[in-house]
């Protein structure tokens, strides 16, 4: 949202500023197919993580992007009710490269430019409207 946001010029709603660890959707379905291939190494395991293994705040996030597009603004806003006591994200992938030779290799930079690019492309905001 932040990236439809930001394209169509309108506030980054930055809601208690909570550190994230964001991982590129590719990652994501990289971990799952070693995942099945190595079903085995990891049946009931409750403690294999697919993070990116990195933090950052939301507000470095929404900058990121308005640096990026060069339009948007953050709007900070207080933490929704039960936010509060949410633990901020961090994955630690140790095990899941220990077990499954995975690791993240799309960058923060690379995934948010090529999340950006793929909004120009499918024309987002013309195919779309509001989301």
């Amino acid at each position: 949202m932040y990236i439809y946001n930001a394209l169509t010029d309108r506030n980054l709603e930055v809601w208690g500023n909570k550190n994230l660890d964001l991982i590129y959707v590719n990652d994501v379905a990289d971990a799952f197919v070693k995942s099945i291939k190595n079903i085995d190494l990891i049946n009931k395991r409750r403690d294999i993580y697919i993070g990116s293994g990195k933090q950052l705040l939301t507000s470095e996030f929404a900058n990121k992007i308005i640096e990026k597009i060069q339009k948007g603004n953050i709007l900070y806003c207080k933490e929704r009710l039960g936010e509060e006591s949410i633990e901020s994200g961090f994955m630690n992938n140790n095990l899941a490269f220990e077990l499954l030779n995975w690791k993240p290799e799309i960058t923060l930079d690379i995934g948010i430019n090529n999340t950006i690019e793929y909004y120009k492309e499918i024309d987002i905001i013309n195919n779309y409207g509001k989301l």
